[in-house]
């Protein structure tokens, strides 16, 4: 049995002319050039790993940002010395992996503090933090000469009401189902991932295909995606059904 552990930090400050940042709006998203902002930060993160006998291994990772960005162009200002909009105080996630031969099984917690919609802080612009949990299992397997890589999620099993931008809430309790396939000979990568939010079940599907083992370099790949929604009534019937296939391809000649 033997472990490590890896701290890092990083602080920083920096004074920024015409700081952009991008606000969103109900249907597009607007520009705002703040002419002067101060920036105070800190990154924080800590790494420890135990190995056992037997391929057992115990892993934890916490990282914390710190981040007081204010707007400091004009001291006569409602909002001077205000947080910039959609910039968090606090911010954070913690991590906790199980790894052994069968599965290995990651506990994850992301957390995001208060921010503001708009330049001044004020009580009706206030957006409420929030603490999401989230589960995943992962397994690799080899097959034939490629690499299958098995997962499952479980995201927002607390099934926390949130929204990252106001008026646009997040999904509550969803999971997802995802397959991929990576074979080096060709460089070769097929992924399928099954999902649900909400009252939508979704199936992607895509491909990355580069042909290297000939004087041309030839990439091709594809996506497609069948989103299936159901109404809340009780026959739980579908009523909407949208397929997108798209193909594109990017050839490189070699010298």
């Amino acid at each position: 049995t033997h472990g490590s552990a890896v701290v890092t930090a990083d602080f920083y400050y920096n004074n920024v002319r015409d700081k952009i940042v991008a606000l969103p709006t109900m249907y597009i998203w607007r520009m705002m050039n703040f002419g002067r902002a101060d920036i105070f930060g800190a990154d924080v993160s800590l790494l420890l790993r135990s190995e056992f006998v037997g391929r057992l291994a115990l892993r934890a990772d916490v990282a914390y940002s710190w981040q007081y960005a204010i707007d400091v162009t004009d001291s006569s200002a409602k909002n001077y010395r205000h947080q910039l909009p959609y910039t968090p105080e606090h911010s954070g996630n913690f991590s906790f992996t199980f790894e052994n031969p069968i599965v290995d099984v990651t506990y994850m917690l992301s957390a995001v503090g208060e921010r503001y919609m708009l330049p001044q802080n004020t009580e009706r612009n206030l957006m409420n933090g929030y603490v999401e949990h989230s589960f995943v299992l992962n397994r690799e397997l080899p097959f034939g000469g490629n690499v299958l890589h098995l997962q499952g999620k479980l995201m927002n099993v607390g099934n926390e009401q949130y929204e990252v931008i106001r008026y646009y809430p997040m999904p509550g309790f969803s999971w997802q189902v995802f397959y991929s396939k990576w074979s080096q000979g060709n460089q070769g990568l097929y992924q399928v991932q099954f999902a649900q939010y909400s009252n939508c079940i979704f199936w992607s599907d895509n491909a990355y295909v580069s042909d290297v083992t000939k004087r041309t370099n030839y990439t091709l790949y594809y996506t497609a995606q069948l989103p299936l929604c159901y109404s809340t009534i009780p026959d739980n019937t579908f009523k909407t059904f949208f397929l997108a296939l798209g193909v594109n391809s990017d050839p490189n000649w070699g010298n």
